[in-house]
């Protein structure tokens, strides 16, 4: 796996990290992603401990959007139905309309899912309250 360009996974992770550091200005760190628990969260952590860099991700936060689409409180004053699917394209498809434009990358994905949350939870109370949580394997 190459983070950036042709340099390897060490050096694209202390780049990443580099930069989450320098950018976050005191305030703490929270990745938000749909799935981010069970996959994208496993593989960071697993590449950034092969490297000897999963101390940095000591005290970063993180959102998973799916199990904010899943919850049933998100959906009751919601003006749609819950619906059977919860993958990222079903309910793209479903509150937002249309398909995901330049889906499976990572811009796409991103303003994909961010539209999706601000649909299924606007002003963000049961994101903050309910599935705001550390980042924690081990």
């Amino acid at each position: 796996m190459k983070l950036v360009g042709k340099i390897g996974t060490k050096e694209g992770l202390q780049r990443m990290f580099r930069h989450l550091s320098s950018s976050k200005g005191g305030r703490k760190l929270c990745f938000v992603g749909h799935n981010i628990q069970n996959f994208d969260l496993r593989i960071l952590y697993e590449e950034a401990k092969r490297h000897g860099l999963d101390k940095e991700l000591k005290g970063v936060r993180f959102v998973d959007t799916l199990a904010v689409a899943q919850d049933k409180d998100v959906w009751q004053n919601h003006e749609k139905e819950r619906p059977k699917s919860f993958s990222l394209e079903n309910l793209y498809s479903y509150l937002v309309g249309g398909v995901i434009p330049f889906q499976h990358s990572a811009v796409g994905d991103v303003l994909a899912n961010a539209k999706v949350l601000e649909s299924l939870d606007p002003d963000l109370t049961i994101t903050r309250s309910k599935y705001v949580r550390e980042f924690r394997f081990e």
